[in-house]
Parts: structure tokens; C-alpha cells; sequence
């Protein structure tokens, strides 16, 4: 009914993304940090039942990103990444050690190339899928303390217009 309605299903934890690839197959995400772990959850039905894989960790889950059935991520608290090639019956933890800012979210443009972004204004970026850490892939751009634009008089006479600025 294109979303006029909603049924309710209940989850004891916090859960941060759901994503379906299709109307039956989902994840969602989450966990709970007073009693530390992190929860991925599958539906193959459309979300009448859910299956769910338990990760004792107290990096909580965030964002999951799947781009098929079979190959998805997912980033967290800690700078944590995971990814699996089986649907999520086996999940692999990518993350660099030295990225111990929280992650937030997660997007792939395909099995190699994607970015994660987190608090801070951490950007990593990934072009192997994330297997292997590589050291220009942390794209940590700080916080922005200046800017300058400079003035910018239309032109009447010409449709586009050239803005100037510095940061």
C-alpha cells in the first residue's frame, strides 16, 4: 500500500540502517553498548522473520551496505568495517587498526570501490573492496577553521557566473 500502513516488528536493541535488495531479502544493523555487542540481522521473507549473527564487540554497528545478495559491509564505533561475500553467513573484519574514529556510514559503487565516512570528517576510501589497507585511502579532512568567498558580481549579459573561493 505504497507505505500507508506499518507493521510493527521488535528488536531489543538499537538498530542504526536496514537495507533490502530486493522486496524479500534485508539487513539491518545495531547492537547494544551497556551489555557490549553488535547485531546484523537477515530476512530472506520480505521481514517476517529475522536471523541474526551476535558480534561481542563494544564497537556498535551503524550503517550496512549490500550491493547484491552476497557481498556487503558493515562500519561502526572504533572505525570498525566488516564485510562478507556470502550473504552474511561469514563476516571479515577489514578496518585499520590506526581508524579508531566512529563510522557512520558506508556506500560501495561496486565489489571494489566505496567510501565510509564518520565523526570528524573522516573519509575512507577503498578501490580493492577494503582487503587490504592502503595508506593514501584515509582521506581524514579536518575541520574547516576558514573560508573565503569572494565577491560575486552577476552579469546580465553572460548566463553563467564564476565564483571564486578559498578554503
Amino acid at each position: 500500500d505504497a507505505g500507508e500502513s506499518w507493521t510493527y516488528r521488535y528488536a531489543n536493541e538499537y538498530l542504526g540502517s536496514i537495507q533490502f535488495i530486493n522486496q524479500n531479502i534485508g539487513w539491518a544493523v545495531g547492537g547494544d553498548i551497556m551489555f557490549p555487542y553488535s547485531i546484523i540481522y537477515k530476512t530472506s521473507d520480505g521481514g517476517l522473520t529475522w536471523d541474526y549473527k551476535l558480534f561481542y564487540t563494544s564497537n556498535l554497528f551503524e550503517e550496512v551496505f549490500f550491493i547484491d545478495e552476497n557481498n556487503g559491509w558493515v562500519c561502526g564505533e572504533g572505525g570498525v568495517i566488516y564485510n562478507t561475500t556470502n550473504g552474511g553467513g561469514d563476516w571479515i573484519l577489514q578496518s585499520d587498526s590506526t581508524i579508531y574514529q566512529p563510522l557512520k556510514k558506508i556506500k560501495m559503487i561496486d565489489k571494489n570501490i566505496g567510501f565510509a565516512t564518520g565523526v570528524f570528517g573522516t573519509i575512507l576510501k577503498t578501490k580493492n573492496g577494503g582487503m587490504t589497507a592502503i595508506g593514501d585511502e584515509n582521506l581524514s579532512l579536518g575541520i574547516v577553521n576558514n573560508y573565503l568567498l569572494s565577491q560575486n558580481y552577476p552579469n546580465p549579459f553572460n548566463p553563467s557566473t564564476k565564483l571564486s573561493y578559498s578554503i
